[in-house]
Parts: structure tokens; C-alpha cells; sequence
């Protein structure tokens, strides 16, 4: 996974002018208000931050999700050994977690890409929902080796939305049920790219 990417300062996210309202749009006008509603705030605030959140929430929900890592070919950069070749147990822990962390401040990013395109780009619907398509494979690329299973993208999708939520709040800010299904329909449209159709309820 390498670094984090560099958040950098929060920026401005003006909305789309002359988008006509259409059914076939993958997410309707009022949906797209709504990713941008909690989006404006979360990019005031600290994008790493909610990242270390979601990440923390959903180990505390099940420290079993960090198994996903600890089989994979990774080596640390800091002292060029692999996972198996770590002497310290507890040490090789917090890389994993480490790791963990730095894949999901990753999928934020591109989370930030793909909402502020559907945001401030005007297109006509099929090239903007082409667009979306693309980023949603795109994202769904950075998981597929893991072979994530449904319950790691359960506590993930639970996670991700108690933050947003709190984050609402703690501004406050209005979480409507609305809010809540629109970030749920686009976390699945996101997982449904990488998750198998026989995906088990087994995390390990």
C-alpha cells in the first residue's frame, strides 16, 4: 500500500450547474446533494482523521479483520523484512494495523475523487455515470487481492456510516435517513465490485 496520500487543505466543492434530473442517473440530484452535504464537512475537518476512525471502530467491532493483511506479500519499507521474518509479535501487530490504516486513508482518497466528480462536473448522464463506473473499478481494484468477504464489508459499511454521523453531529449538522441510504447505496455500489457472488459470512 506504500504511504498515505496527502490529503492536503480541505477544498471547496461547488455543486454542478444545469444537470437536468434524470432516472437513469446512477444517483439522482437529491442524492448527490447529499454526499455533498456530509462531504463538505468531512473536507473541513481531517480526512486522515476519519479514516483512523473507521479503521479504529472496526477493529474494536472485530480485531479478527486484520487477517486480511497478514497473509498478503508485504513488506515493511523501514526494515525491508516481510510480515513472516518480524521477530516481535506485538511489533508486526502494529504494522498490520499500520498497513490497515494506510489502505483505507487510500480508498478515501479515491472516495474524495469520485464524489467531488459527481459534484462539480457537468456532463451529459451517460459520460458522467461512465465516469462513475470507472472509479468505483477503480477503488474495487484496491481490494480484490484481499478477497474480502461480506463481513469485513459489513463492519466496514457500519463503521464508515457511525463516523460520517458523529461527524454530522459534532458540527452540527443534520443526518437525515436520506443521508444514511445515499452513502449506503454508494459504499455498495463500491463493494459490489469486488465482493464474489459466493462470498461466505467467514472472516477467517
Amino acid at each position: 500500500m506504500g504511504c498515505a496520500p496527502s490529503i492536503g487543505p480541505p477544498t471547496a466543492i461547488k455543486p454542478a450547474e444545469h444537470m437536468q434530473t434524470n432516472n437513469n442517473l446512477i444517483f439522482t440530484i437529491d442524492e448527490r446533494l447529499k454526499l455533498k452535504e456530509v462531504w463538505v464537512i468531512v473536507k473541513q475537518n481531517n480526512l486522515k482523521k476519519l479514516g483512523d476512525d473507521i479503521v479504529t471502530r472496526a477493529l474494536e467491532k472485530n480485531s479478527s479483520l486484520i487477517s486480511y493483511w497478514q497473509n498478503a506479500p508485504i513488506i515493511d519499507q523501514r526494515n525491508n523484512l516481510t510480515f513472516a521474518e518480524s521477530e516481535s509479535i506485538v511489533d508486526t501487530d502494529l504494522i498490520w494495523k499500520q498497513w490497515y490504516k494506510q489502505h483505507g486513508h487510500k480508498i478515501l482518497d479515491k472516495i474524495d475523487q469520485l464524489i467531488m466528480i459527481m459534484v462539480t462536473r457537468v456532463t451529459s448522464t451517460n459520460s458522467n455515470d461512465n465516469i462513475l463506473d470507472e472509479y468505483f473499478r477503480r477503488i474495487a481494484e484496491n481490494h480484490v487481492q484481499y478477497k474480502i468477504k461480506q463481513d469485513h464489508v459489513d463492519i466496514i459499511c457500519e463503521c464508515f456510516i457511525d463516523c460520517l454521523k458523529n461527524l454530522m453531529y459534532q458540527n452540527r449538522n443534520e443526518w437525515t435517513i436520506k443521508h444514511e441510504l445515499t452513502w449506503m447505496k454508494l459504499f455498495t455500489l463500491i463493494t459490489n465490485q469486488f465482493l464474489s457472488p459466493t462470498s461466505t459470512k467467514t472472516i477467517l
